[in-house]
């Protein structure tokens, strides 16, 4: 395995269990579901943790999809691992990005993230249409 490779699965795994997979559970336990949370929501204001938990993926995840997207890790690598659970998680938490971009200014704000976000978005409708394609085949030759 190449070193890049490897490199992308220690650093995902480094980020997923000091902060993505605690934000998620947190999530469910606070909302009974990944659900998307804004800065106005009363179960965000009065929740220290969440903030906390919320603040370190982002600063985790910024640095992770800057190194994506500049080729030092990996992405197919990364999405294998977690394109689907990282998709859902940034829609949860779009609404907060968007906030403090407003709130300090700061329009640059895990825009790296982002990025990498669409970027994830493209590879999974692009797999699906690959999918759909490969699953008509395979019913017409079954039928035939």
């Amino acid at each position: 395995m190449s070193g890049k490779k490897q490199s992308t699965i220690e650093f995902y795994h480094s980020i997923s269990n000091d902060s993505g997979l605690p934000l998620r559970d947190l999530i469910n336990k606070t909302y009974g579901s990944l659900e998307t949370i804004t800065t106005s929501d009363e179960k965000y204001k009065d929740n220290p943790e969440i903030k906390e938990k919320t603040r370190s993926y982002l600063r985790n995840m910024e640095r992770l999809a800057a190194g994506i997207n500049l080729g030092v890790y990996d992405f197919e690598v990364f999405y294998r691992l977690s394109g689907e659970p990282t998709i859902q998680l940034y829609k949860a938490i779009m609404p907060l990005i968007e906030d403090r971009r407003k709130s300090t200014d700061a329009i640059s704000f895990c825009i790296e993230f982002e990025k990498l976000y669409h970027e994830l978005v493209k590879r999974k409708q692009m797999g699906q249409s690959y999918y759909s394609k490969m699953k008509k085949e395979l019913g017409a030759v079954h039928h035939s």
